[in-house]
């Protein structure tokens, strides 16, 4: 019983650790996930296809301070927005940013 518990919550900590965004078309899909070592990656399918294969994400510093490993999900919060503003200058006196966001820490 002790094992299924640990494979239970194993298995729980890695869902939470995947997520996914689609586009208010539908047309593009973003999945960011973190495998066990805290690597982040960010794969994209457009229409179905693979548009962005998967990637890691991160940046490493001049002084060798990484942020492409050892990261942790504590939180994943998910909203649409849909707001208009107006141009200064431009084609389009209104442009519509019609979007869903997904913000994971």
């Amino acid at each position: 019983m002790r094992r299924l518990l640990v494979l239970v919550l194993a298995l729980a900590a890695h869902v939470a650790a995947a997520q996914a965004v689609r586009s208010p078309d539908g047309r593009l899909d973003a999945r960011l996930t973190l495998n066990p070592d805290g690597a982040l990656t960010l794969a994209v399918d457009r229409d179905g296809a693979p548009f962005v294969l998967p990637s890691r994400l991160g940046i490493v510093l001049g002084d060798g301070r990484r942020t492409d490993r050892g990261l942790r999900v504590v939180g994943t919060t998910q909203a649409s927005r849909d707001p208009t503003w107006e141009t200064v200058w431009g084609e389009q006196q209104f442009v519509r940013d019609h979007h869903h966001e997904l913000v994971m820490s």
